[in-house]
């Protein structure tokens, strides 16, 4: 095959090779990043007042206050037969009487006052916790459906992105397939890293496809480039996409190359070799095609 041929053809797969890596990473990123907002649109911070006051909770506590109230009563009366100073010997049995009697007096009446009070306190903070909630709980309603007329547009913002790159992806995916439909690059070297290499080697080389397969570094080279192959993409992929774009402006260079394939397929006697030229001149057009109408790309870069 024509050398000039076979590196446009080289060239073509390795391009469609970064560029369906590209849309995959920009679908899984997409989608990632989609998924992020969704959760984040979807949360709600809705509060709950922590002290709750119910029915039951009041009248145990009111059963309570009546009980040591009734106590009281009980008690009141006992300290007026009762005296702390009597006028026998201070342990006699009375003295004891009158300081129990007082001393339960004392206690019921603290525990009842205390149990008002912190009864009162309650209700009121009750109240202005629930007044808070409240007002918390309308400011959240508001927010959730602004965020929820946030995630309309992001869903239908989302869905026209992704149906985009989807559309892309596989006008790209069916270019590579037909491609290397032709069995010239051997199954285990269609991919990128493989694409890569040996387009890398026999551009800047005389060497031919089968001096190159046949290369002893050719493997390791391979690994390499798989190693580093996230900053290859990151480094080389712009400038591919540019320079994609500068050849669909250039109709002189386009004219070109396709007269130079239809030469080559008109003077070709082998009609295998013939038919070769034909599809690949047909892939280069469609692959000029498909960069041309690639607009995600440059966004896309700036992205990452």
């Amino acid at each position: 095959m024509n050398r000039d041929a076979f590196l446009i053809y080289l060239k073509d797969l390795r391009d469609l090779e970064f560029a369906r890596e590209s849309l995959d990473t920009a679908l899984a990123r997409g989608k990632a990043n989609y998924n992020g907002q969704v959760n984040f649109l979807n949360r709600t911070n809705y509060k709950q007042a922590d002290s709750d006051l119910t029915f039951g909770h009041v009248l145990f506590n009111i059963i309570k206050v009546l009980i040591a109230a009734f106590g009281l009563v009980i008690v009141i009366p006992m300290t007026k037969r009762v005296t702390l100073f009597p006028e026998s010997n201070f342990l006699f049995l009375g003295t004891i009487d009158a300081v129990v009697t007082y001393l339960i007096a004392g206690v019921l009446i603290i525990y009842i006052i205390a149990k008002i009070v912190m009864f009162i306190l309650e209700i009121s903070g009750s109240i202005s916790d629930k007044k808070e909630v409240r007002e918390h709980n309308q400011q959240e309603a508001i927010a959730e459906q602004n965020r929820k007329k946030q995630l309309v547009t992001l869903n239908a913002s989302w869905n026209k992105e992704s149906a985009s790159l989807k559309r892309q992806y596989n006008k790209v995916d069916t270019l590579l397939k037909n491609g290397y439909s032709l069995n010239i690059i051997p199954a285990p070297y269609r991919n990128l890293a493989s694409m890569y290499y040996i387009y890398d080697y026999m551009s800047t080389s005389q060497a031919s496809f089968e001096d190159t397969l046949m290369h002893e570094h050719m493997e390791n080279g391979i690994q390499r480039i798989l190693s580093r192959l996230d900053t290859i993409i990151a480094q080389n992929e712009q400038i591919i996409f540019q320079n994609r774009q500068l050849e669909a402006q250039n109709r002189q260079m386009i004219e070109r190359t396709d007269r130079m394939l239809a030469s080559l397929q008109r003077t070709e006697q082998n009609t295998l070799a013939g038919a070769q030229y034909a599809k690949i001149s047909a892939q280069h057009t469609q692959t000029i095609a498909v960069f041309k109408e690639m607009e995600f790309w440059d966004n896309y870069s700036k992205r990452r």
